[in-house]
């Protein structure tokens, strides 16, 4: 217990009483007593006509030594008074101002014989100075450190009538004893017991007594706030500090024993504190406070169980009450403390879980996030919470939500670090999502003509959109390739095959060397041979084949011999549908294509046969007279000679 000033110690020694009336005990004023005011008393002390009156005086002259610390004097003064009139009434203030006087002469053991006399010849209420004797006793003992005998010295003290000052020094002294000690339910019963008699005789203490009193209760209650932290029940401190003082006094005094509980790190105690606060007072705006301080200790108990449902609580309160926050300028201090702890909290869960890679931290994690973004959306570091929230949420496989959480930090108006990796992991997580909720991978149609088009469902738009505002935005963004690869994946597997085609042709033109290239122009050749669109198979894998980096020499010969099937199964197309004049173009240009291969006397050939049919002669002419120079021994060559015998 901390004794800051001893002013308890200056209030106790100034007990007075009716008729004689208790003296200052420590007092500080002048050095030397008026030589006026010390003759005025001698000859007003002459002049007394009984002996009552002369007694009165003198001890009156006495005062005024002790006041100007002529403690000799007083002390000289006293012991002929004694000696003259050894009446008990008389002898009571004798023995008691002479201790004193020898106390300010730091003579001790002079003034605990005197003590001891007054203490032999009177007995309880006999004597008003005999409690505060007991009181002397007891603080000397207890200035040695001896509280066992300053305790003992205490409980002798009688409790009179007319010394209720006495009565109450004497138990409040005796709490401070039984804390030195480690009994702090003794101490708090005593300290109670002051505090209630504080309180109970506030209005009989006038001028200078109660102005001392009032100075004692204040020093006296973060004494009991520290000794009810070691003794007293948590659910009960309300109503206890209720009863001892005020309403402003009492909650001053629970938020004092909460600092305490925190201080000694009395978590459990602290917690019971503030529930019951918060169950008394649900309705004030005050339970933010409650709940707030109730989560950090259930954090530091590690009680998961009561750190979820006091975040809980807290979001609760904060939606209830932060209407409130316009004039209440402690509700607007809470709520940012609020804010700033659960913000922090989420940090914590998500950090610890990076470390640990634990799905029990991260689901941790994740509900502190969900609070923090639904109590605060509009918040200034919502951009940031949301891509975090989405960190969390994909480790824990929730693809659909981390989707909207990257949705909402990558389209927030005000950019971030992490913008552009919230734009391409909302659609990674989108595609994550389809992949977990139903395969992407394509599966080949029926080999008809007219085939229509699946339409495609929402999940799979949505992903589609986030593809394409992530390559739109960041075209240089080394994941390009892989999301408008599975965007095309996508466009395939519901027979957009013209979308499908463009898609995989951009990461086989722009990203030859990416991982997915190669299976991009497996997708787009297999896609378009099944559908036999031969003409835009041609195309395609002419733009392939410009790029110089796609694929090694193996595949691309592959891709060469497709190239050649695809262009001239498009001119049979042409040829089958009496188009002859476009057919003979586009079998000779196939053989200029061809060079010298050994299939390009056969395109010659039907070159010539096409226009022939188309009645151009002349041309069909000159494609012959081309086809038996270049490759005479050619057996179209042997058929031209054969049909023109």
């Amino acid at each position: 217990m901390n004794i800051r000033n001893r002013s308890i110690y200056a209030w106790f020694g100034q007990l007075s009483m009716a008729g004689l009336g208790l003296l200052l005990c420590f007092s500080s004023v002048k050095a030397a007593p008026p030589t006026g005011e010390v003759n005025a008393l001698l000859a007003k002390r002459k002049s007394t006509k009984t002996i009552e009156a002369y007694i009165r005086v003198t001890f009156a002259l006495g005062r005024l030594y002790r006041k100007h610390k002529a403690y000799n004097k007083a002390l000289q003064l006293y012991a002929a008074l004694g000696k003259k009139y050894e009446k008990r009434q008389v002898l009571c203030g004798v023995y008691h101002f002479r201790a004193q006087s020898f106390l300010k002469l730091n003579q001790s053991s002079a003034a605990i014989a005197e003590y001891k006399k007054l203490m032999r010849l009177f007995q309880r209420c006999q004597c008003p100075y005999l409690t505060n004797a007991y009181i002397a006793m007891g603080r000397l003992a207890f200035d040695q450190k001896d509280y066992n005998k300053a305790l003992s010295q205490y409980r002798k003290a009688p409790r009179c009538r007319e010394n209720r000052i006495g009565a109450i020094a004497a138990e409040y002294m005796k709490s401070w004893c039984a804390y030195k000690l480690g009994k702090y339910r003794p101490a708090l019963r005593s300290m109670t017991r002051a505090l209630q008699e504080m309180r109970r005789n506030r209005r009989r203490f006038k001028g200078e007594q109660k102005t001392k009193m009032l100075e004692v209760q204040k020093e006296a209650w973060p004494n009991f706030v520290r000794t009810y932290s070691r003794a007293g029940n948590p659910k009960n401190a309300l109503r206890t500090f209720r009863k001892m003082a005020d309403r402003k006094q009492a909650d001053k005094m629970v938020e004092q024993l909460a600092s305490s509980y925190y201080t000694t790190k009395a978590y459990k105690k602290l917690i019971a504190l503030y529930s019951t606060l918060a169950r008394r007072q649900r309705r004030s705006p005050r339970t933010v406070l409650y709940w707030l301080e109730i989560l950090r200790a259930a954090h530091r108990t590690k009680n998961e169980r009561l750190l979820f449902r006091a975040l809980s609580k807290l979001a609760s309160s904060i939606k209830k009450h932060r209407s409130q926050a316009g004039s209440n300028k402690d509700l607007q201090k809470h709520l940012k403390a609020s804010q700033k702890q659960i913000r922090k909290f989420a940090k914590f869960k998500h950090s610890k879980a990076q470390k640990l890679d634990l799905p029990k931290l991260y689901k941790q994690a994740e509900t502190f996030f969900a609070t923090y973004r639904g109590l605060y959306p509009q918040s200034d570091d919502a951009n940031i919470m949301a891509f975090w929230h989405g960190e969390v949420l994909l480790e824990l496989q929730k693809y659909r939500k981390a989707a909207r959480a990257y949705h909402l930090a990558a389209r927030h108006p005000k950019p971030f670090k992490f913008t552009e990796d919230s734009t391409y992991k909302a659609a990674l997580a989108n595609h994550r999502y389809l992949e977990n909720a139903q395969s992407i991978q394509y599966k080949a149609p029926p080999k008809r003509k007219r085939l229509r088009r699946i339409p495609i469902p929402g999940r799979y738009e949505t992903f589609l959109e986030a593809g394409t505002f992530f390559r739109t935005k960041y075209p240089h963004n080394k994941h390009v390739p892989s999301v408008v690869y599975n965007m095309g994946l996508v466009y395939q597997k519901f027979w957009a095959f013209e979308k499908a085609r463009d898609e995989f042709l951009i990461v086989c033109t722009k990203y030859p060397k990416h991982k997915y290239a190669r299976p991009a122009a497996k997708h787009i050749v297999d896609t378009l041979r099944i559908r036999q669109k031969w003409t835009l198979l041609a195309d395609a894998v002419d733009k392939i084949l410009a790029v110089p980096e796609l694929g090694r020499p193996r595949f691309k010969r592959r891709l060469k011999e497709v190239g050649r099937a695809a262009h001239l199964n498009s001119c049979y197309t042409i040829m089958k549908a009496k188009e002859y004049l476009k057919a003979g173009a586009c079998y000779y240009a196939v053989s200029k294509k061809l060079g010298e291969h050994r299939e390009t006397p056969l395109v010659l050939y039907n070159a010539y046969v096409a226009y022939y049919n188309g009645q151009n002669v002349p041309r069909a002419n000159k494609i012959k007279a081309e086809l038996l120079k270049r490759f005479p021994r050619s057996r179209a060559a042997r058929t031209l000679d054969r049909r023109n015998r």
